[in-house]
């Protein structure tokens, strides 16, 4: 083999002073210039400032904008008499949205519906009982989902470069290389399930439910001097004295 063959084998592993820091950062750089997976620019502002009234408006807009990824959220407080009748109907409801309940106990629910149609789930909600608290947020997650896709991308070319390496590789590299591909993987799964949750963020709306129910049975204090009266109750009595005790 010739000395320039030679070496140009020798030139194909990685270079000394190779680590997986350098390699994530040009990765990163290079996934940042690509247009694809860039979220997109704010917009420019005026020369002269808004109005209170307009930059409310522009908020309120850049909130409602379809190009935007938002994530919406609502938390109710419900008193109801028949928890399970009213667990029932709301779930009924939630099916006919095309929504997922993700948590059924006897005093929260814990439920997901497409955006569109979570004032409809709400309406019904609040028809059930009566709303002791009600709070609603929503969150934009544009740029966090376009930072874990291209981190997510970065680490697959990452990869996909070091497989290569790996190949071409002397005994001397091949375990060095193995415990980073080792480490990328670990990473790639992590940020893949990261990716996948704020999207289903999106996706779905959450709705939290906590129920709280009022007894109809009558109060007692204490015990009655007479068992008949203890068994029918005060409440039974004085209605019964009222209907006909004037009557003569």
């Amino acid at each position: 083999m010739s000395p320039r063959a030679h070496a140009s084998r020798r030139a194909l592993p990685l270079p000394h002073g190779w680590t997986l820091g350098v390699a994530l950062t040009a990765l990163a750089v290079r996934a940042g210039a690509d247009p694809a997976l860039t979220p997109p620019a704010p917009p420019k502002a005026d020369a002269a400032p808004a109005p209170a009234a307009a930059t409310a408006a522009s908020a309120e807009a850049a909130a409602e904008d379809p190009q935007r990824l938002t994530a919406h959220e609502a938390h109710l407080f419900l008193k109801v008499s028949r928890p399970e009748e009213s667990q029932a109907a709301i779930i009924a409801h939630l099916d006919r949205l095309e929504g997922i309940a993700l948590l059924r106990s006897q005093a929260r629910l814990e439920l997901k519906v497409p955006p569109q149609h979570l004032e409809a789930l709400i309406a019904t909600i609040e028809g059930e009982g009566q709303v002791l608290d009600k709070r609603k947020q929503r969150q934009d997650r544009t740029l966090e989902i376009a930072r874990l896709a291209a981190q997510l991308q970065g680490r697959r070319t990452l990869m996909a470069q070091m497989r290569t390496f790996l190949t071409q590789a002397d005994a001397g590299e091949t375990g060095r290389i193995e415990w980073q591909l080792l480490q990328l993987l670990t990473e790639t799964e992590g940020l893949a399930n990261q990716l996948r949750t704020a999207r289903d963020r999106v996706r779905y709306a959450r709705v939290t439910i906590e129920l709280q129910w009022q007894s109809s049975a009558p109060m007692r204090y204490g015990r009655a001097p007479f068992d008949w009266l203890d068994s029918t109750g005060i409440d039974q009595v004085l209605t019964s004295f009222g209907s006909h005790g004037g009557r003569q």
